[in-house]
């Protein structure tokens, strides 16, 4: 941790750091079998929010949920629409996206838990990230390629970040709170 003279760099350290731990966690056997499930799920689910509230009321990045062509212009589950974007390359319906931000991030977040009959795994690096194993709904996380596409966008978003983040209405919210 240092201290930042811009918020670009400070967001930029703190997603290298978000995804270094996440890897700590999920490369970390715990002594009673299996690896730091939540910490990990939680950080690449923070790292998605990230991402998705500096495109907030930015009109250049548009996606598509159920067929329609949307934007992220709002806040909440609305950041997830980053998840249909090229930084994350899902094609997921908006019940989905819905699904992810409550029964996993929020939960996850604000009260250290899961929704009934979700699931958080390892994975497979070959295995889909978001899955419906035993429901019509995404019931299932792999972490390992959660992980994997989260340092992908991570990757992507450091690069067009610099300019980004300054013009972009979250970018302005935070420097207005210095």
């Amino acid at each position: 941790m240092a201290i930042h003279n811009s918020t670009h760099s400070l967001i930029h350290e703190a997603l290298i750091e978000y995804l270094a731990i996440a890897e700590h966690c999920i490369s970390t056997g715990k002594p009673t079998g299996g690896c730091y499930g939540f910490p990990t799920a939680l950080l690449c689910f923070i790292i998605v929010d990230a991402i998705g509230s500096f495109y907030c009321g930015n009109t250049s990045l548009t996606v598509n949920v159920d067929g329609k062509t949307r934007t992220i212009n709002g806040d909440g589950f609305k950041h997830y629409y980053i998840l249909n974007s090229d930084y994350y390359g899902q094609a997921l319906n908006e019940t989905d996206i819905k699904r992810l931000y409550e029964y996993y991030r929020c939960l996850l977040v604000h009260n250290a838990a899961l929704a009934p009959n979700c699931v958080l795994a390892i994975g497979k690096e070959t295995d889909p990230p978001f899955d419906r194993r035993r429901y019509r709904y995404i019931d299932f996380v792999s972490l390992r390629p959660f992980l994997d596409l989260s340092r992908t966008a991570v990757a992507k978003f450091l690069k067009v970040s610099p300019t980004l983040i300054p013009d972009s209405k979250q970018g302005q919210r935070i420097v207005r709170k210095r």
